[in-house]
């Protein structure tokens, strides 16, 4: 993982990959090497968002639906963290869970747009915890060496994906987060980072304090299976989603 590329971001675009280039295999590759290139390239910082483009509305943040709002830093992270959710779901689902997500999604409220499906999203990275607690069970499975590689992409994602732009992770706190050594979310994005983009000695930030911190894996709930997950809303909104999974955020 590049963290220049993330502390940079919009500028490290790469205008030759955009919505309908969506294949999260390739997003993978392009994570390792830097990020930057994960973020749809039509988008512009001196022009609206072309909402009329399906593609493009399904990863944009919720604030640029509202008031032909212009492109930030924020929004970037946010169209980002569907692509890491993406990448955990190909990382931990079982074969066919992209397909699956995106019918989930549209079975729950008519659109495959992000923005419009907060509670489906939650439910989503609940249902990938249900799968997440067979894979790290004593005796791994042989079929799930690459997906202990994903076990940060669904939390960074929620992070990410906070439809509140004041309150979302920016790119200066994801990079801290992914460096820093008292995470395991360190070891698990290194994994999939080549040689070359891969941070060879994890350091704190003293200036800029971690957003955001999970609860202990003792402390947190997991669904009884993956499938009960999708079947009982993991929280109200939101809000209540932080509280029950977090045990620091940065904004309490």
């Amino acid at each position: 993982m590049s963290s220049d590329s993330l502390t940079n971001i919009p500028e490290d675009l790469h205008e030759d990959f955009g919505p309908g280039d969506q294949d999260p295999y390739q997003s993978l590759r392009l994570l390792g090497h830097g990020g930057g290139g994960l973020i749809p390239g039509e988008f512009t910082n001196s022009a609206p968002i072309a909402l009329s483009d399906p593609m493009n509305r399904a990863y944009v943040a919720p604030e640029a639906l509202r008031d032909d709002a212009r492109r930030g830093r924020a929004v970037d992270v946010f169209s980002l963290g569907c692509v890491f959710l993406e990448i955990g779901t190909l990382l931990i689902g079982p074969p066919g869970s992209r397909e699956r997500f995106r019918r989930f999604r549209e079975e729950k409220t008519g659109t495959i747009a992000y923005a419009e499906n907060t509670l489906t999203i939650l439910q989503w990275i609940w249902h990938l915890w249900g799968h997440w607690s067979v894979i790290v069970k004593p005796n791994p499975r042989l079929k799930d060496r690459y997906a202990r590689h994903g076990a940060a992409l669904p939390d960074l994602a929620f992070l990410m994906l906070d439809p509140n732009p004041d309150h979302r992770i920016t790119s200066r706190q994801l990079v801290a987060l992914i460096s820093t050594p008292k995470l395991y979310y360190f070891g698990s994005v290194n994994a999939i980072s080549c040689n070359g983009c891969r941070i060879l000695l994890g350091s704190e930030d003293d200036n800029l304090p971690l957003h955001s911190v999970y609860k202990e894996v003792d402390d947190l709930e997991y669904p009884e299976t993956a499938e009960q997950a999708l079947k009982v809303p993991v929280a109200p909104h939101w809000e209540a989603a932080k509280r029950k999974w977090l045990q620091y955020h940065m904004w309490w």
